[in-house]
């Protein structure tokens, strides 16, 4: 038995004395003097730039002045450079790449933060940051002008830990890294919501609910329960209905949201005009809506009504001031509201037509040209951008055309539309090489899908996305050639899914694909021509897939069907059928939404 050490309050004989004058006091646990809190903040920010992102978590928790500092923004913006920009840069120097934006003019203060071209397709967040900088009061008191302050650089272009003195950058950094990190390991959290009641199945395919999903706002119209928008209020993550208009004109087909909005790489355009949306109905009748998000007013811009079964809208697209329609008998026709902005005011000094209030009621549009489309070619989905140099609205229809000598190929059909006039200037059509076919059919690889319609299309500049029915996607990529001509290059197979692919999303930068499983996948887009050789690797939603609902005997009975996905910066959205029991008969409708922040 070890023996006990004795105390100062120890009589002789080893008993303990009482204390005299003195209460009790509770022990403590000595780890004597920290020696890192002791350094100046500069030195401590310094070796925290040293440390990995899990050690700087890990720091964080120890102390609040160290939470402080592991949480500093310029600190976290080094390491966001570190982990997904530098990689790339040293990707894209190996193969010889041009620089993306290394032809932008120079900065009005040169020499802040970072040249744009090391930030590639991120440069919208530098953008962002000095917007919200900008909008900052100035903390200086005195008058006196002092001379701007810069973001030291390192030698490899990555900006080093702003010091606790400056000030500090608007951006949330620390937010931008756990978000990008969230996407490429495939982690979020996901809610539910109720769209649609119970209601009686019925044979026909297309769902009695049409949605839309942009940037924290979903968009749903149906007859039970009209056009509804759905969005975040306060600081909770949850969907909750913000306004509702009924509808008139009958049962919605199909949904588009204005394509500026989509093809907008700020994502932030909505916060100042709006938000607009075309709803086509079974009738050939279509209605304009506009939502306001800061008064969450939901208001109707224009109606038209029609009541002819025949014309059925199949597909909508929606530019200002262009609207393109597809009806069921495959005819093409492309209208414009130009003579909505003419009677806001004249022409500007440059000829251009004055940009209209974002809530201003349209005027009855005009027809610029009408199509017959041949029945061989099925449309699959319509886009319509802006040329940023020569001003152009350009219209993209994506046809599935069936031919006897290469099956089933796609081929892509541009309309070239004046922006100031209601004009349609030219036409261009562009098809992939036909060698890929010719291979497919003659030379026996997966010679099965010549002859068979691509499952699913979908389409925003400059990528196509199609699913086929041996579980894989094909990615093509469209360019323009000096000429001004569009070319289409050989299609790129992509394999990751285990069953049949129900939907396919194309974004600016990623896309996003779902089998009916509900196994959701992401595809990088953004570094895509850095990847010449081998597969391109998925990343796949942890928690998304029921590997129980594949059924091996070949008898599906699916208790979700998926129907489409939407996805933005922070959320990716699944509308699925809900399916009753047999004796019910009835299916509902839900959204399942994932949020990655």
């Amino acid at each position: 038995m070890v023996k006990r050490r004795r105390l100062p309050d120890d009589d002789d004989d080893g008993s303990a004395r009482p204390a005299q004058g003195r209460e009790p006091t509770p022990k403590r646990r000595y780890f004597g003097k920290s020696h890192l809190l002791a350094l100046p903040h500069e030195l401590i920010l310094r070796v925290l730039h040293f440390l990995p992102v899990q050690s700087l978590l890990t720091v964080s928790r120890v102390s609040r002045k160290l939470h402080t500092l592991a949480s500093d923004q310029q600190l976290w913006k080094t390491k966001f450079w570190t982990k997904f920009v530098l990689p790339r840069l040293q990707r894209r120097a190996r193969l010889s790449l041009p620089d993306s934006y290394g032809s932008r003019e120079p900065e009005p203060e040169p020499g802040i933060v970072i040249d744009w071209k090391l930030w590639l397709e991120d440069h919208v967040l530098i953008q962002e940051e000095r917007d919200l900088a900008a909008l900052m009061p100035s903390s200086s008191s005195s008058n006196a002008p002092t001379p701007p302050k810069r973001h030291s650089t390192s030698t490899n272009g990555a900006p080093s830990p702003q010091q606790p003195g400056a000030k500090k950058p608007t951006l949330d950094w620390k937010a931008k890294f756990r978000l990008r990190s969230n996407w490429q390991r495939g982690v979020a959290r996901s809610t539910e919501l109720k769209l649609l009641n119970s209601i009686p199945k019925t044979v026909n395919k297309t769902p009695p609910i049409v949605g839309k999903f942009y940037e924290g706002y979903f968009f749903s119209a149906d007859t039970e329960n009209g056009v509804r928008v759905f969005g975040r209020q306060g600081h909770s993550n949850e969907l909750v209905e913000l306004a509702r208009r009924p509808i008139v004109l009958g049962e919605p087909t199909c949904m588009s949201l204005e394509e500026s909005l989509l093809n907008n790489t700020t994502r932030k355009r909505h916060e100042t005009r709006g938000i607009d949306f075309v709803v086509g109905y079974h009738n050939g009748s279509y209605a304009i809506y506009y939502f306001d998000p800061v008064s969450l007013r939901l208001r109707e811009k224009y109606l038209k009504h029609k009541f002819d079964d025949t014309d059925r809208i199949e597909i909508i697209a929606f530019h200002f001031p262009y609207l393109f329609i597809i009806t069921r008998l495959n005819e093409l026709s492309i209208l414009s509201f130009q003579n909505t902005a003419k009677r806001e005011g004249d022409k500007d000094s440059d000829g251009r037509l004055p940009q209209i209030e974002p809530d201003v009621p349209f005027q009855p549009p005009t027809l610029v040209e009408i199509f017959s489309v041949d029945q061989s070619w099925i449309p699959s989905c319509l886009s319509i951008r802006k040329d940023p140099v020569s001003e152009k609205i350009i219209g993209t229809c994506v046809f599935t055309v069936r031919s006897i000598v290469v099956g089933t190929s796609i081929t892509v059909q541009e309309f070239h539309l004046s922006g100031d006039e209601p004009d349609l200037l030219e036409m261009q059509l562009a098809s992939p090489p036909l060698h890929e076919a010719l291979d497919y059919v003659f030379f026996g690889r997966a010679a099965q899908l010549a002859f068979t319609a691509p499952t699913c299309v979908s389409y925003r500049y400059p990528f196509i996305m199609t699913s086929h029915a041996d579980n894989t996607l094909v990615l093509y990529n469209m360019f323009t050639n000096e000429e001004g001509k569009i070319e289409i290059l050989s299609g790129h197979r992509l394999w990751g899914h285990n069953a049949s692919v129900m939907s396919v999303e194309v974004g600016l930068r990623k896309a996003v694909s779902l089998d009916r499983r509900g196994e959701i996948r992401f595809w990088d887009l953004q570094g895509r021509s850095e990847r010449p050789y081998g597969r391109d690797r998925s990343t796949r939603l942890i928690g998304s897939g029921d590997p129980l609902s594949l059924n091996i005997g070949g008898a599906h009975n699916f208790p979700k069907e998926r129907c489409t996905v939407g996805f933005g910066e922070e959320n990716v959205v699944i509308m699925e059928r809900i399916n009753g029991s047999e004796k019910e008969d009835k299916a509902g409708f839900g959204l399942l939404v994932y949020d990655f922040t």
